[in-house]
């Protein structure tokens, strides 16, 4: 049985979705460099092809995911000795407190009610010199309403709601290269021209369910119907079309952040 796919969980191998897979996934090779020889806790899996990445470097690796379906994919991708994959849907965290060196939290945080029940549980198994790497979309990015999320922050919004558990916050934006906004604009173009026909803004008045399946509908249509019409630039799209910047926000499409429970010497 596969996972259930949605507009929030792509499908590991389609093609029409790569360029929205290929921008999560710049997130876990920006995360190497973070996650070498120690011991990695992954907070919202999915199919694993993350863990796959992080699992390259990492000298441990527990990938935790409240989806069985999205697991039992996870663990026929990714076979690697150094990864175990649990079912766990949090908050809380079932782990002890100072469990793990470096924790990955990426595009979960906004689909939460209490955000800050995960963050405190994150603070909580890092271990004193520990980080936590946290990724969310931008607010001000956003094209149009996503029914999956409960809430988004603007970058100075996630600044401070970070600072409050953390000593160090280090926020970077996630850009797109040319290529990508390409496909972006065309993205774009697309939502805006489906919103025209809402002249009654009716999708806002359905139940929330019908909402989240006509979101998904539409953004199927979408990627495959962009994908048709240029396959060369939908293909031609990988993690390397993205750029993080540190302490730029402004028109970039997502938020990654290195946080740590105390400051380093350089910070103090």
């Amino acid at each position: 049985m596969f996972a259930k796919v949605t507009a929030e969980r792509t499908a590991a191998h389609s093609g029409a979705e790569k360029p929205i897979r290929e921008r999560q996934l710049a997130a876990y090779y920006r995360a190497l460099g973070y996650v070498e020889g120690r011991r990695v806790l992954e907070i919202g899996c999915g199919e694993g092809v993350g863990a796959s990445i992080l699992a390259q470097k990492a000298g441990s690796l527990v990938a935790v995911d409240y989806s069985e379906d999205a697991l039992r994919q996870a663990r026929s991708h990714c076979g690697a000795c150094n990864t175990q994959f649990s079912l766990m849907k949090v908050p809380p965290i079932d782990f002890a407190d100072a469990s793990f060196d470096t924790v990955i939290c990426f595009q979960m945080i906004e689909h939460l009610e209490k955000p800050g029940d995960l963050v405190a549980e994150i603070c909580r198994i890092m271990r004193d010199d520990g980080i936590a790497l946290i990724a969310t979309v931008n607010k001000d990015a956003t094209i149009s309403p996503n029914p999956y999320h409960v809430r988004e922050f603007s970058a100075d919004e996630f600044q401070t709601f970070l600072r409050k558990y953390f000593a160090s916050v280090a926020m970077y934006g996630v850009f797109g290269d040319e290529l990508f906004m390409r496909y972006w604009r065309s993205n774009r173009a697309w939502v805006n021209s489906f919103m025209r026909v809402d002249i009654f803004n009716l999708t806002s008045r359905i139940p929330e369910r019908l909402r989240k399946r006509l979101f998904d509908a539409a953004s199927r249509l979408m990627r495959v119907s962009l994908r048709r019409r240029n396959p060369e630039l939908c293909g031609g799209i990988t993690h390397e079309n993205f750029l993080f910047r540190h302490d730029e926000f402004d028109g970039c499409l997502d938020l990654f952040t290195v946080c740590r429970k105390t400051k380093s010497e350089t910070e103090k």
